[in-house]
């Protein structure tokens, strides 16, 4: 099952995301080492994920994504959010 992940930039200024992790299926690949710099005030990026679901998957799923970003001040921005 592919999984889309949204992050929107609600700050002031800038961000630099840091961190993608997904509390079901844990960082997201090439997370690790990897850092999307200049998301603009108001703007948003996507990534995609595939992932095997369990067999005794049911019509509901809820997992929580979570985006870490810096910004121009190098102060980290926590943004979780919750899908279904």
């Amino acid at each position: 099952m592919t999984f889309t992940y949204v992050v929107t930039n609600n700050a002031a200024e800038p961000a630099t995301i840091t961190a993608l992790a997904d509390d079901k299926f844990g960082v997201l690949a090439g997370t690790r080492t990897a850092r999307w710099d200049g998301l603009p005030v108001g703007g948003s990026c996507t990534f995609a994920a595939t992932f095997a679901v369990p067999r005794d998957y049911r019509a509901s799923h809820v997992d929580v994504f979570s985006a870490t970003a810096t910004d121009g001040t190098a102060t980290r921005i926590p943004r979780p959010t919750t899908r279904r």
